[in-house]
């Protein structure tokens, strides 16, 4: 078995835990390791049923992405997780699933194949593959309405949005939500089904309803994607795929969804997706610093320069609860002085409606090349510290421009509002 996947006993529960940190992803060696504990399981007679379970903070947050670019690389699909899947829903004793933290994608997928599932009250669950360019590839796109209803399915699968717990308790995809110990309350559920029947999501039709019935609603996301989706592919073949569901057999429904799985992955947009996901997260890595230094909090930002960048950095942290000091440096000449104060009037009027207080107003005469020129600095206080240089400029001149503009404007003028500081209009 792999190192990957552990199987311990309490007493007649097997708990077969998934060891794959960070996030337990279904990366080569897990899947073998989970067929192999439900054999040993099974051959076990003293073992009257199993929980599966993740170690450390979550469950089984998806499929190893990493494996999808071997894929597309090699040209050749790999194996599937659908053949472990169908082994697990055909064990001989009741598997259940608890699940912590986050079951995205191949997780859900992997909690789907279960008898039971149960999950801590803060758990999240989704099909998130959207977000990549692709659809769910092990037989998410016909478990899941079986669980949930068709227009469930749909949105889950078509959007990518995760729901939690008590959504997914309240629509039957989670059997029970434990609160305290995730684990003793998955054994004790465990021992209280064990004489129970098996039962197969794939078995299950009661919520796929009539195929007719599903029209309106698959017409309905249709539509939706093409206003709010325009263009991608992964949204409308997910659609399609949750629609073979309510048509086909589960066995065929699995094959419609593994060729569009195939052409999604296969897709430049697919590639494109999964490379910024990458991306995005490799951009938060700063080379020859450990993973475990220790964050330094920032309590106040101070940005120079008000343009488009400056403005929208000034946004992102104000919109983050963030204190935050603008500095706006503009050039004029010396007939548009007027109207550069009403520039900068409106502009702190439009793009900071409420958190804008001026404590800074003044105008200083340019020097060297610039000297027909007037500089207008304004400090536009929204709340207040660490700098961030959103101007090519010389911090030196950045501190004397705003040390002259304090010591121009005199203590009487600092804290007035903006109307009061600038110029009137005409």
């Amino acid at each position: 078995m792999s190192n990957l996947v552990k199987i311990t006993k309490d007493n007649d529960i097997a708990i077969i835990t998934i060891d794959n940190p960070p996030v337990n992803a279904l990366s080569p060696g897990v899947p073998e390791g989970i067929g192999a504990a439900i054999d040993e399981m099974n051959r076990d007679s003293s073992v009257r049923a199993a929980v599966v379970i993740g170690a450390g903070r979550t469950f089984v947050a998806g499929a190893d992405i990493k494996e999808f670019i071997k894929m597309t690389s090699s040209g050749a699909r790999r194996a599937t997780l659908l053949p472990l899947l169908l082994h697990i829903e055909d064990s001989g004793k009741p598997v259940v699933m608890a699940i912590h933290g986050n079951a995205f994608g191949g997780g859900l997928e992997l909690a789907m194949a279960g008898h039971y599932r149960l999950a801590s009250s803060t758990a999240q669950v989704g099909q998130p593959e959207v977000k990549l360019g692709i659809i769910p590839g092990a037989g998410g796109t016909q478990r899941l309405p079986r669980l949930v209803g068709v227009a469930k399915a749909v949105e889950m699968c078509a959007e990518g949005k995760p729901i939690s717990a008590r959504e997914a308790a309240d629509l039957g995809l989670v059997d029970r939500l434990i609160e305290g110990d995730l684990l003793a309350g998955a054994v004790a559920f465990a021992r209280e089904i064990a004489v129970q029947p098996t039962p197969k999501t794939r078995e299950r039709t009661k919520k796929l309803g009539a195929a007719e019935g599903g029209a309106a609603i698959f017409a309905a996301a249709r539509e939706s994607v093409q206003k709010k989706q325009r263009g991608f592919k992964a949204p409308l073949a997910a659609i399609d795929a949750v629609e073979a569901a309510t048509k086909l057999p589960f066995v065929e429904g699995c094959q419609a969804e593994g060729k569009l799985f195939a052409e999604c992955l296969f897709s430049d947009q697919s590639k494109a997706l999964i490379h910024v996901f990458f991306g995005e997260r490799e951009v938060a890595k700063i080379p020859d610093i450990p993973k475990e230094t220790p964050a330094i909090p920032v309590n106040r930002v101070a940005i120079v320069g008000s343009g488009t960048m400056g403005g929208g950095i000034a946004m992102a942290f104000v919109n983050a609860g963030t204190d935050t000091m603008l500095l706006a440096v503009g050039f004029c000449m010396i007939f548009f002085v007027q109207l550069a104060g009403n520039s900068m009037q409106i502009f702190a009027s439009e793009v900071f409606p409420t958190n804008a207080r001026a404590t800074g107003f003044g105008i200083a005469q340019g020097a060297g090349r610039l000297g027909a020129a007037f500089i207008i600095p304004a400090i536009l206080w929204i709340k207040t510290g660490y700098g961030v240089d959103a101007v090519f400029v010389s911090i030196a001149v950045v501190l004397v421009i705003a040390a002259a503009t304090v010591n121009m404007i005199g203590p009487e003028a600092r804290g007035l509002s903006l109307d009061a500081l600038a110029p009137p209009e005409g």
